[in-house]
């Protein structure tokens, strides 16, 4: 389904090889740019299509920028595939490299560029929580292909990150409100500044302003004390919330800070679903069924508060609501946490939370 509303064509795709192939055959059809920020590009059956595609539209006369993070994406930086784009004449940079002198006062997992924002001829522009290494095939993750004005915001949001890693003089991003402007759908970034996660702004905003339901998918579940308020505050006041979360993520730690948290929420009356196998990688949420955001940012400490993030948000009444649709469905296939039950869990599992507390703030 690919609805229009005020200019805006989009369409989602729920599995991360559904994606590659669309994203794939958009860079494809190229006619004169590809730019392409992303955390995790690997050089392997995944990436090397993408890669050599890359290279191909340089010499069709095509200009390819590609942004990577240095941490995300090791198999490119420092090894020799970043130096092989290079000669092809693909524009490459790695965002924060780990080279001595330059890390600072930087820690190696945090302040990374965790976007994931590819835009294709300034007219079309993919986002979402999906990476490109092999083993995240088949894992269910939603990712948007989108036409409309928001595009433009989406480049220009590739640009300053561009300019940042380069240490170039260059834009700085901004905040814009749906409630501010005629269209429904914004891009908002969250960059480890204070009074610069504008992203983390606007899910406060809407949690706090919510009258009837939230509905979040995140892989990993480690809010800060916040957003926790906000979401207890909610569930007392009525608001119907359910989170969605793995029952087993690929990062175990985090998987258990997750768990730290549940007492609380269950007792405020928020519902937890578990999602089963394959993976559940989306990072989406809706508030009231009238807002809606999809993108980068999952609910945890790195992601809100040390990491460079971007979403779309929308107020746009069909993106919304098969945002839902797609929640509701993976909810039926998930398994619903009882209060009753998980109270009963064993002392050593309650112990293992407790010990986990105090770090959750890296996490």
């Amino acid at each position: 389904m690919e609805p229009t509303l005020n200019t805006h064509n989009y369409r989602f795709f729920l599995y991360v090889h559904e994606a590659w192939d669309a994203i794939y055959q958009a860079c494809l059809n190229a006619q004169t740019s590809i730019v392409f920020d992303h955390f995790i590009l690997v050089d392997d059956k995944s990436g090397r299509p993408f890669i050599n595609l890359f290279k191909e539209k340089v010499k069709a006369g095509i200009t390819v920028k590609i942004l990577l993070d240095a941490v995300g994406s090791p198999q490119v930086f420092p090894f020799s595939l970043g130096t092989e784009l290079k000669e092809a004449g693909v524009e490459i940079e790695f965002f924060n490299t780990l080279i001595p002198g330059s890390l600072g006062h930087y820690t190696p997992w945090f302040f990374r560029d965790h976007r994931k924002v590819i835009v294709i001829d300034s007219t079309i522009g993919f986002t979402g929580g999906v990476c490109f290494q092999e083993h995240m095939r088949e894992w269910r993750d939603t990712c948007v292909r989108i036409e409309g004005p928001v595009v433009s915001d989406m480049e220009r949001s590739f640009y300053v990150m561009w300019a940042r890693t380069r240490k170039e003089r260059g834009e700085r991003e901004r905040r814009l409100k749906l409630d501010d402007i005629t269209r429904p759908f914004v891009f908002l970034t969250n960059e480890p500044f204070v009074r610069r996660r504008f992203l983390y702004y606007e899910l406060l905003e809407r949690i706090k302003q919510a009258e009837c339901s939230i509905y979040f998918t995140t892989p990993y579940f480690v809010p800060n004390r916040k957003l926790l308020r906000a979401l207890r505050r909610a569930a007392r006041r009525g608001v119907s919330i359910s989170l969605l979360i793995p029952l087993s993520s690929d990062h175990r730690f985090i998987d258990l800070a997750a768990r730290s948290y549940f007492d609380e929420l269950l007792k405020a009356g928020v519902n937890i679903y578990f999602g089963g196998r394959p993976l559940n990688h989306t990072k989406a949420g809706t508030v009231d069924q009238k807002w809606g955001t999809l993108g980068s940012l999952n609910l945890d400490y790195v992601s809100l508060r040390y990491n460079f993030e971007a979403n779309l948000v929308t107020s746009d009444e069909e993106f919304v609501s098969l945002l839902n649709a797609q929640f509701l469905n993976d909810c039926q296939k998930a398994q619903k946490v009882e209060a009753s039950v998980w109270r009963k869990r064993s002392f050593a599992q309650k112990l293992l939370e407790f010990c986990i507390t105090p770090v959750r703030f890296l996490l």
